[in-house]
């Protein structure tokens, strides 16, 4: 699960929000995200991270159009699904 998310939903265990927790996690996600593309970068030819990478783009995609009726992906202000 990739850092952001699992991230997330530890702090929302916890009643209270806290701005430098969030920071930190927002600098986790950007330092793990330019680590992932260098190492992609200075690679030659095709890898199983670009690979991965290319899944979960198109995974991205479908799930923004047509979200499955999965807790994750819920709506916490209405509690709907978006389509």
């Amino acid at each position: 699960m990739p850092p952001v998310t699992s991230s997330f939903y530890l702090y929302r265990a916890f009643p209270e929000e806290s701005l430098a927790l969030d920071l930190s996690i927002f600098v986790l996600a950007v330092a793990t995200g330019q680590l992932a593309s260098y190492r992609l970068m200075v690679r030659r030819g095709p890898s199983r991270i670009s690979a991965r990478a290319s899944l979960l783009a198109c995974l991205f995609m479908v799930f923004t159009l047509s979200p499955p009726h999965l807790p994750i992906f819920e709506d916490p202000t209405s509690g709907g699904y978006r389509a």
